[in-house]
């Protein structure tokens, strides 16, 4: 009892003085110099268990003649569980300095690599290292991870935070179950969280994509290069949570947060701060099975409960009360959260590290957690399979003809028998049946081959369901995408897709990436591995860009509205609502056309919901040979096996949730309130019958079913 005391004691007075908790994030910081150059090497980051792209931040100091260098990341390990190999050149001049990041798609269940430099085909052997990548999810229950920048990263203490994803996670129900017979109970990822200083940070969106949150000072914000500044909003725009802290100030007082965030040229929406919530300031539990805490704190406070359930559990119940006792002021300016497109901000006026448990518990209320994990915002998992990738086929396309196969079978069993027999008999040569029945056998499989093959075509066919949000103020539009591809001969180039858009890889049950290659150096190629011939493939994008065309909406009096259509798609069905909550339709409005919008009667707001329901998530009819089986079948591939360990009991990620499936469901419900999930006012949503601009990798695909959504804000 003493020792437990004492060290209740200290914990008490002096948890300060405990030092940080070890980050387990992967990656670490290497400076080399050789070959007339310098090279650092930062791979510490958090996240991608689950997805999206890891960079390898680069900084390069060339000492010699002006160069050209190749960088190589190659994935290690079986071709079952290999990282893409990605490339990038780059061209450095005499005594200057690059600075760059080299992002790696996480889309396999590999986590190591060896990044390598070639000068004229040839390796410098001393700047090649080992880089490790995060391990991909498994049995894990799903959780937020955490990337901190800050001037003095090793004094950020994410200990408190790290508790209160442990208590909200393994003891609410919102992770995942274990992988059936081969795992007895599930796990969490510890400790997914980084402190970084603030050089060497990403210029590109994409390479924060692998994370759930990012937390700032306002200071670092502000000394940020504008490159850098901009990949950061804009992974916030895009559907990432944001935390600026130390603001000084409550955040709709600060002009410096608005100029830092541009908020004076974005929607009259996107500039309402709402204040934190009190009530859901509420007590956590503090776990008394925390095998997989490695926090330092928490550590000790797992041994102080041993100690104490010996003596009656004395020290769980201390421990209870520590965490919960709060260290911000309960109020609702402890915090303050705004709408930012897809993202959210939330700023503080102080420094919430270290905080306690329940102060992080009650910020992960108010930020809702299943919307900041990285699957279930995004309603999949890049690194593992889903089921539902049957769902989005191509109608028609790579099934099997069933009709089309039985009659030619049938004329091949009537023919290659009775018909064969009866005329060679006629011709007394019945010896000739060695020869004629194998070539009626070849030329019938030539037929059901050819069949296929001019059935689907020798070029690639696709279809879209595509959601774009546009906010007209600020000329910047966010678009999520999910693309199905069908190529009857892949296109010798490959995949090509701009540097600012996200590709993530979705999986069928019975593959997974074995190999591919991704070059960096004019643009996003996938080059490899990507897609194959005859068989279905999909992907997700999230792609931001800056969109200058808008619809214009303006009133023409007598209760009117006038559209005038400047985008470079014709508009298929136009719904309008004004900032009293009224709404409008049209039909058919030409690009560069205009349009008076009569009022939407529960006819127009039908067919309008018909319209938004046209291209159902489904498998289409005849592609139940594509169905994986109800009933998993034992396999020595290893492939197979890895797949089936967990599909009966581990609930997979659904698309249902994903933030394209939630923005189609608030357009479809355009008459309710925006509080209960419906339209904002002053907001349009514009249907399409064509891709209005949406990338699919290749220049020209043959289009099948799709939906094509756009929301705008003016």
């Amino acid at each position: 009892m003493t020792r437990l005391r004492l060290a209740l004691a200290i914990v008490a007075v002096g948890t300060i003085a405990l030092p940080p908790a070890e980050s387990l994030g992967a990656g670490s910081e290497t400076v080399r110099r050789a070959h007339d150059l310098q090279l650092t090497v930062d791979s510490r980051w958090a996240g991608g268990a689950d997805g999206g792209y890891y960079p390898i931040r680069i900084r390069l100091v060339n000492l010699a003649r002006p160069r050209v260098l190749e960088f190589v990341f190659a994935g290690s390990g079986g071709s079952d569980a290999r990282a893409p190999t990605v490339t990038r050149k780059i061209q450095v001049d005499q005594n200057a300095t690059q600075q760059f990041s080299l992002s790696v798609p996480l889309v396999s269940r590999g986590s190591q690599g060896q990044l390598r430099i070639i000068e004229n085909g040839r390796e410098l052997d001393q700047l090649s290292q080992h880089v490790t990548l995060p391990d991909a999810k498994q049995d894990w229950f799903d959780r937020p991870s955490l990337l901190v920048i800050s001037p003095s990263p090793a004094a950020v203490d994410c200990s408190k935070f790290e508790e209160a994803v442990l208590s909200l996670v393994t003891g609410g129900g919102t992770g995942r179950t274990g992988a059936g017979m081969y795992l007895s109970s599930p796990s969490m990822r510890s400790n997914d969280f980084q402190a970084v200083g603030t050089q060497l940070l990403p210029e590109s969106w994409i390479d924060y994509t692998a994370l759930d949150i990012v937390a700032i000072p306002l200071a670092a914000l502000e000394k940020m290069t504008a490159a850098a500044r901009t990949a950061l909003v804009e992974w916030t725009l895009v559907g990432g949570t944001l935390i600026v802290f130390e603001v000084g100030r409550p955040a709709r007082e600060s002009a410096d947060l608005a100029r830092l965030l541009e908020l004076g040229n974005r929607a009259p929406q996107a500039q309402v701060w709402r204040p934190a919530d009190p009530a859901l300031h509420r007590p956590v539990k503090v776990a008394a099975d925390a095998e997989s805490v490695l926090t330092v704190s928490s550590m000790r406070t797992q041994e102080m409960t041993q100690e104490a359930d010996e003596s009656g559990g004395e020290g769980q119940a201390n421990a209870t009360v520590i965490a919960n006792t709060p260290r911000w002021p309960v109020a609702p300016e402890a915090f303050s959260r705004l709408d930012l497109m897809a993202g959210r901000v939330f700023a503080f006026p102080e420094n919430p590290f270290p905080g306690s448990p329940i102060d992080w518990a009650w910020w992960i209320h108010s930020a809702n957690l299943q919307q900041i994990t990285w699957a279930n915002r995004n309603g999949l998992s890049a690194r593992e399979r889903h089921p539902q990738f049957y769902r989005f086929l191509i109608p028609g396309v790579g099934a099997v003809p069933m009709l089309a196969f039985v009659s030619l079978i049938t004329i091949f069993a009537i023919v290659i028998g009775p018909v064969n027999y009866f005329v060679v008999r006629r011709r007394k040569q019945l010896y000739l049946l060695v020869l004629t029945i194998p070539v009626i056998a070849f030329v019938t499989s030539c037929a059901l081959f050819g069949y296929a093959i001019i059935a689907d075509g020798f070029g690639v066919q696709s279809r879209l369901r595509s959601f774009t949000m546009l906010d007209q103020n600020s000329k910047t539009a966010v678009s999520f995408n999910r693309i199905s591809l069908y190529a009857g001969i892949v296109p010798s180039a490959g995949l090509t897709f701009s540097p600012d858009t996200a590709v993530f890889p979705i999986w069928p049950d019975e593959s997974c990436l074995e190999s591919g290659n991704v070059d960096w150096t004019n643009a996003q190629h996938l080059a490899r591995g990507w897609l194959r011939s005859r068989t279905p493939a999909q992907f997700e994008t999230i792609a931001v860009r800056a969109e200058r065309s808008r619809v214009e909406i303006n009133s023409a009096g007598s209760g009117e509205v006038e559209a005038a259509n400047g985008l470079e798609w014709e508009i298929d069905r136009l719904l309008v609502k004004d900032e009293a909550g009224r709404l409008f339709s049209a039909r058919k409005i030409p690009a560069g056309g205009a349009m008076k919008l009569a009022a939407a009667g529960a006819e127009d707001l039908a067919a309008f919901s018909a319209s938004l329901s046209a291209d159902e998530l489904l498998p289409p009819p005849g592609t139940e040979s594509f169905a994986p089986s109800p009933v998993p079948m034992m396999s020595g591939g290893r492939r197979a096996l890895r797949y089936w360990a967990g599909r009966e009991s581990e609930p997979d990620s659904n698309f249902a949730g994903s933030r394209l499936e939630t923005y189609l469901k608030i357009v479809a419900r355009p008459v309710e309130s925006p509080n209960s999930g419906g339209l904002p006012p002053r907001t349009y949503v514009a249907v399409f019958s064509q891709n209005p601009g949406i990338e699919l990798g290749i220049e020209r695909t043959r289009a099948a079913a799709g939906l094509y959504v756009l929301m705008g804000s003016y």
